[in-house]
């Protein structure tokens, strides 16, 4: 082989080496790519206290821990969801960097990554945790068929491609607990509904010495089916509310009135009635037993009405009549 044709095979040589080195640089992702995003919170969850979401347009909301509940400052300290609460903080501890996007904050508004404090489109929560404060800005979530989003931690300017796409509200009200009563039949005594427009239609149930329940006075009639007491004793068990109005108690004349007294001895006291197309019901515990104060409910729902789904309207404004055959026997 002449020099020449040797010295032209290692130039060769040179070009294919430096062509690998630069296809195995542009496979090794930059820095900070497959890290957790929000590093410091991997162990300091329990350490937080209060998480503030805002939102564009001005929307904010804060909860704060109390005590061990979590509750919606905004909403008279009302008890936040934590399920809603659970899946925000199990998306942010878990998020990793996928991809270094803009580090220019005049194209932020592209990914929905800038601040809404600042008049952004993103969403910002920030969470504060032993005096430390740590805000993330969560952009775009419909990327890759809404399994990634954008974020971007509040004082730096790098946006990121995460795994994760959490998409926390940021109404107050959607970060409500909607429980609000669970007293299951079998924790009842008595069961009583009273109707404003006819006193003979009035369903009151008490337990009998077997433990099982009649409507009082007997009726003629037989009872509709087996369960159909037990039902109606049943209405406040897992009971939710659709919508929360401050600083309204029940009308003079409610439409119906309810009272459960359980096992126990206490009493709650429901006044329910019907406004613009909605169903409403005012909550009132009425007494106790052996309890020595009243419950922390009693105190949440003492000046709030609510509205509930029609069908458990229907359960718990039951009339004696709906609870017995037909006087034909069909």
């Amino acid at each position: 082989m002449s020099r020449r044709a040797m010295l032209l095979l290692a130039a060769a040589g040179l070009v294919l080496m430096a062509l690998v080195a630069l296809e195995r640089m542009s496979r090794t992702p930059p820095p900070g790519v497959g890290d957790l995003l929000l590093p410091s919170l991997r162990g300091q969850v329990e350490q937080i206290s209060v998480i503030a979401v805002f939102g564009a347009d001005g929307q904010a909301t804060t909860l704060e821990l109390r005590g061990s509940d979590w509750v919606v400052a905004e909403l008279g300290d009302w008890p936040a969801d934590l399920d809603t609460l659970s899946a925000l903080m199990r998306a942010l501890v878990a998020a990793r960097r996928v991809e270094a996007m803009t580090s220019n904050p005049d194209r932020h508004a592209r990914l929905r990554v800038d601040d809404p404090r600042d008049d952004g489109a993103g969403t910002a929560v920030e969470l504060s945790h032993n005096g430390d404060v740590t805000t993330v800005i969560i952009g775009d979530t419909q990327v890759q068929g809404g399994d990634y989003s954008y974020m971007r931690i509040a004082g730096d300017d790098r946006a990121w491609l995460v795994d994760v796409a959490p998409t926390p509200p940021v109404d107050s009200d959607a970060w409500l607990d909607r429980r609000l009563l669970d007293l299951p039949e079998a924790e009842l005594s008595a069961f009583t509904i009273s109707h404003a427009d006819d006193d003979d239609d009035d369903v009151r149930l008490l337990r009998d010495e077997n433990d099982a329940w009649t409507l009082e006075p007997p009726a003629e009639r037989a009872v509709l089916h087996d369960r159909i007491l037990a039902s109606t004793a049943g209405g406040l068990a897992g009971l939710r509310f659709e919508r929360m109005v401050s600083g309204q108690d029940a009308p003079a004349a409610p439409e119906h009135e309810l009272e459960a007294t359980t096992r126990d001895g206490d009493r709650w006291a429901l006044a329910l009635w019907r406004d613009d197309g909605a169903h409403w019901l005012h909550v009132r515990w009425s007494g106790a037993g052996e309890v020595a104060e009243p419950p922390a409910l009693a105190a949440r729902t003492e000046t709030r009405a609510f509205t509930i789904a029609e069908h458990r309207y229907r359960q718990l404004t039951r009339r004696r009549d709906d609870l017995l055959a037909s006087p034909d026997g069909d």
